[in-house]
């Protein structure tokens, strides 16, 4: 692929990347979309409640 000159007359250089190639799309309601949507769910709550818990719990047992 040849550059187009520039304003001073000199060959800009490109550096052209290609887009990556669309992974298949998961049909809207479908089981597929349910099971990835639950999974996504409980991965990202599912880490948020390992890290909170027990800073909970230490807090609970110091208000008995």
């Amino acid at each position: 692929m040849a550059s187009p000159p520039s304003a001073n007359g000199a060959e800009s250089k490109r550096f052209v990347v290609p887009a990556p190639s669309e992974p298949a799309k998961i049909e809207m309601f479908s089981p597929a979309f349910y099971a990835a949507s639950a999974f996504s769910g409980g991965l990202s709550t599912g880490l948020t409640h390992t890290a909170v818990t027990p800073f909970d719990l230490v807090k609970c047992n110091m208000q008995v």
